[in-house]
C-alpha cells in the first residue's frame, strides 16, 4: 500500500468538483451504477462503482473509455479461471467481451488515486492490466464472496469493507494534484496548463511531473482526456442531432477537430460511438474471462 499523505497537505477549503463517470451502455447489458458523494467515507478514494450484465445467449462487448481512473474489475459467472484485474489510467478505448449470463462489477478509484493499491508503480500500469492480487492480497477471496453474494448492493458492500480493512477512509491526495484535477474538471479540459500551474501555485514542469507519477500522463493529456469525456457523454446521453454543436460546446474548434481527438484516443470518429458495438475492432480487448 501507499504512504499515506497527511491531511495537512490538502487544502481543505478546496470546492470538489465532481468527476464525470461516464459508461457506454450496450444492447443486452444491463447496468447498475452508484456515484459516490464528498459524504462517503472512502470518497477520497473511490469514484464509483457499477456492475454491468449480459443478459443475453451472447457474448457482448462492454467499453471502458479513456480516463485517469484506475480501475478494479471482477469477473463474475463463466469463467472458473477468471481473476480480478486492475489496471491505472486509459489512454485508448478497451472491451471486455462478456459471456453469456454473467457479470463485470467494476470499481474506479477517482483519478490520481491509485497510488494507494499501486504505490509508485502505478505509472507503470497506465494502459496495463494486471492481476488485482498483484496489490490487494484477498482479491481472489473477494472475488469468491461476490459469486454468491445475492445483489450489486452487497457485492458493493463487501469491497467497502475491504477499503476499510486497509484504511482507506485515512488517504488524503496531494494537495497541488488535487487541486489541478479539480480545475480540469471545472474547465472541462479546455484550459492552458500554464494557467492551471498558476493558479495552484507551481511550474508546469512540477506538476507533469506530479501527473506522470500519479497518472502516467502528462497534465495536458489528462485535460484533453476530460474533455472528451464530457463531449462522449453528451453523444451517449442526449443523441444530439448536431454533433458540431457538441464540439463547439465543449471547447473543440469544430466536428472535424473534436474528430481528431476521438480518433486519438478511441480510434473511431464521434459519430461512430453513437453505435460502438458497431466498432468493437477499434478497442484493445482485456482477457478478463478465461
Amino acid at each position: 500500500m501507499a504512504q499515506f499523505v497527511s491531511a495537512r497537505q490538502f487544502r481543505s477549503g478546496i470546492e470538489q468538483e465532481k468527476a464525470l463517470p461516464v459508461i457506454v451502455p450496450g444492447n443486452g447489458l444491463e447496468i447498475q451504477h452508484r456515484v459516490f458523494s464528498s459524504e462517503f467515507k472512502y470518497h477520497y478514494l473511490l469514484q464509483d462503482v457499477y456492475e454491468v450484465t449480459n443478459t443475453t445467449w451472447e457474448t457482448l462487448p462492454h467499453f471502458l473509455i479513456p480516463g485517469g481512473e484506475s480501475t478494479i474489475l471482477i469477473p463474475i459467472g463463466s469463467g472458473k479461471r477468471s481473476k480480478p484485474l486492475f489496471c491505472g489510467t486509459l489512454t485508448s478505448m478497451h472491451r471486455i467481451m462478456i459471456p453469456p449470463r454473467s457479470a463485470v462489477f467494476v470499481a474506479r478509484l477517482r483519478d490520481g488515486s491509485g497510488e494507494w493499491l499501486a504505490g509508485d508503480k502505478i505509472a507503470e500500469l497506465t494502459d496495463h492490466f494486471v492481476p488485482l492480487a498483484n496489490y490487494l492480497p484477498e482479491a481472489d477471496l473477494l472475488q469468491r464472496q461476490m459469486r454468491y453474494a445475492e445483489s450489486y448492493h452487497e457485492r458493493m458492500l463487501q469491497l467497502v469493507h475491504v477499503f476499510g480493512d486497509h484504511n482507506g477512509h485515512e488517504y488524503r491526495p496531494v494537495a497541488a494534484m488535487e487541486r489541478s484535477i479539480q480545475i480540469i474538471y471545472k474547465t472541462r479540459g479546455n484550459i492552458a496548463i500554464a494557467d492551471i500551474a498558476k493558479t495552484v501555485g507551481c511550474s508546469d514542469r512540477y506538476l507533469n511531473k506530479l501527473f506522470r507519477r500519479y497518472l502516467g500522463i502528462s497534465t495536458k493529456h489528462f485535460a484533453e482526456v476530460i474533455q472528451l469525456q464530457y463531449s462522449l457523454n453528451t453523444i451517449l446521453t442526449t443523441n444530439p442531432r448536431s454533433l458540431l454543436q457538441v464540439a463547439v460546446d465543449y471547447g473543440y474548434f469544430d466536428q472535424a477537430h473534436m474528430n481528431r481527438y476521438y480518433k486519438k484516443f478511441l480510434k473511431c470518429t464521434a459519430s461512430d460511438m453513437r453505435m460502438p458495438e458497431r466498432n468493437t475492432e477499434a478497442a484493445m480487448e482485456i482477457p478478463l474471462f478465461a
